[in-house]
């Protein structure tokens, strides 16, 4: 690369020299690497562009990190790059060249300055993969809806308060990544992105449930957690190979029965919301492995909860709950229980039905004491007492109902190890 340096007023022989390196090295693929970021400027020859890809034919430019508020223009004339990583470069401006990398499959323009797109970004119509993160983009142009190859688009914490309707045009797409945002809702085209299976809309300030989202047959991934909707339309049924539907943190008092078609359903996630009362139908989620009901306003559930076989992990955590469901002692599969925080004032024998059990945190109830018939879970690896009226003499019996393995908590820092009594 020195020897590049010292020839940087003569083209023709950086040319010569690039041509007898052994092309092929990956040693030398870097120094070519770096011959682009020195050489080519605003007023680099065409003609010494040409003959260079010519001499490369580079399908790949990594050019991240690399400082200046613009990308220059002649970057048009690596007709033949495949891949552009123009990651953390401070850019400002996309130039409209950019349209003309007709092969262009992957373009990366995560961690920049981007205030918008050029409507140029349209002609890439081979392009699969768009990564936007990180950029302070207002809107997208109306020209992406031309990106038919486009698979994945990844515009994660920008400033979008709006997506062009054009977006549903993009019949390919696969993946799409919104999260942090300033999105209050989406447009109806949205619906027509039949091969979408990936949807994150986190953190946005959407009001209510896109009823369009319901039109994407394929969808297994949903995330609308930390958004503002009050409530869930009938339609979401018609999710029905969803596999992960998560809506924590937002303002849901119920949810329609409806939701049962979702028959696929591995894990739903509705912390803090304000849900009271949840439908009989939702013990026909039967493939669900993970239920997130942390900080709501439940007291009770429904004995259907009981057919959910496959259920692993159960948070009931921050309610209102003063009785321990009995339904919860017949989930079989449950490896892990979360009742922090409510207002049990004991245990049913039962729950030593849960065989698999390895972790039970019930902290900061009213227990003052524990049943025997927990020395039968002997899985059991962590459980958490504390902030309960369990008295200083009754701790070692109930220590002694646990596996010596098994981390017992009675006071929020300090395990209490049994043998050191």
């Amino acid at each position: 690369m020195q020897l590049l340096l010292s020839y940087q007023e003569d083209t023709d022989r950086i040319l010569e020299i690039i041509k007898s390196f052994q092309i092929n090295s990956e040693e030398f693929k870097n120094d070519i690497e770096i011959a682009f970021k020195v050489f080519i400027s605003e007023n680099t020859d065409k003609t010494f562009i040409e003959k260079l890809t010519n001499i490369v034919s580079t399908k790949e430019i990594k050019w991240s990190k690399v400082n200046g508020a613009f990308l220059p223009k002649q970057i048009r004339y690596f007709i033949n790059l495949e891949i552009l990583d123009l990651s953390q470069c401070q850019l400002e401006i996309l130039p409209d060249e950019i349209g003309e990398l007709a092969k262009l499959k992957k373009l990366d323009l995560s961690n920049n300055q981007l205030i918008s797109l050029p409507s140029t970004i349209g002609k890439l119509t081979q392009l699969s993969t768009l990564i936007l993160t990180s950029n302070k983009i207002r809107e997208l142009p109306a020209e992406i809806g031309n990106l038919s190859a486009l698979n994945y688009l990844i515009a994660n914490k920008n400033e979008l308060y709006a997506l062009p309707s054009e977006i549903g045009k993009l019949s390919n797409l696969m993946q799409l990544y919104l999260k942090e945002n300033r999105l209050s809702s989406l447009p109806a085209s949205i619906g027509d992105l039949r091969e979408l299976t990936f949807l994150d809309l986190f953190f946005n300030q959407i009001q209510s449930f896109p009823v369009e989202v319901c039109k994407l047959s394929n969808l297994t991934d949903l995330d609308l957690s930390y958004n503002r909707i009050a409530s869930l339309p009938q339609e979401i049924g018609d999710l029905r190979n969803l596999l992960e539907l998560n809506l924590s943190e937002n303002q849901l008092e119920s949810l329609p029965k409806e939701i049962s078609k979702c028959k696929n359903l591995t894990g739903l996630y509705l912390r803090q919301n304000n849900i009271q009362l949840l439908p009989p139908e939702i013990g026909k989620l039967t493939n669900i492995t993970s239920l997130q009901l942390k900080q709501n306003n439940l007291s009770s559930i429904p004995s259907q909860i009981a057919h959910l076989k496959r259920l692993e992990y159960l948070n009931l955590s921050d309610n209102q709950f003063s009785v321990f469901p009995l339904e919860i002692c017949y989930l079989k599969n449950l490896d892990r229980l979360e009742f922090d925080n409510n207002k049990l004032q004991f245990i049913p024998s039962e729950i030593s039905n849960l065989r698999k059990l390895e972790g039970l945190s019930v902290y900061g109830n009213q227990l003052i004491n524990l049943p025997p018939e927990v020395s039968n879970l002997k899985r059991l690896d962590m459980v958490s007492l504390d902030n309960n009226l369990i008295s200083e003499k009754d701790k070692p019996s109930i220590r002694a109902l646990f596996p010596k393995k098994c981390s017992v908590f009675f006071d929020l820092e300090d395990e209490y190890d049994l043998e050191e009594e």
